[in-house]
């Protein structure tokens, strides 16, 4: 029997921003890596206005967390190379951590993390998702957020 993708992976957080999001940042939900082995997280973002400049730039950070929320100032990945110029629709990246890298920047974390996203002037559309992957104690789909509407494994 082939095991459903939606057994490996979970979406396990989520930043969905409006199209007027700028000069601002918005961050997921605290995320238990206790569970999984890995998380993928994916930032997608296009600028929405046409502006004189050339380019505006989102920017992902992946910080260990508590289970309350905060954060250390110190990310554990930072990716800011996300330029959107405004003639084009979208860009993407992807950052991986591993929940052996939680702990290591900033003493007595190690268990939680939080995804954030920052925009700079331009205003932007920003949509991260979160995927939790080798789930420790029982199917992935096990652990999806509240939110996941449905999840659909045939394909009729």
């Amino acid at each position: 029997m082939v095991e459903a993708l939606s057994e490996k992976l979970a979406l396990v957080g989520y930043v969905s921003t409006s199209s007027g999001f700028a000069a601002a940042s918005k961050q997921t939900a605290t995320i238990d890596m206790d569970i999984f082995r890995r998380a993928m997280i994916i930032l997608q973002g296009h600028v929405t206005t046409t502006l004189s400049t050339t380019h505006g730039g989102l920017t992902l950070k992946v910080f260990d967390a508590a289970v309350s929320g905060t954060t250390p100032t110190t990310a554990i990945i930072t990716m800011t190379g996300l330029q959107l110029p405004t003639t084009t629709r979208g860009y993407q990246c992807i950052a991986e951590v591993r929940s052996e890298q939680l702990g290591k920047k900033a003493s007595g974390y190690g268990r939680y993390i939080r995804a954030r996203v920052k925009n700079g002037t331009l205003k932007a559309i920003a949509n991260v998702v979160v995927l939790g992957d080798t789930s420790r104690y029982g199917p992935a789909s096990d652990y999806d957020l509240s939110s996941v509407a449905e999840i659909e494994t045939d394909s009729d």
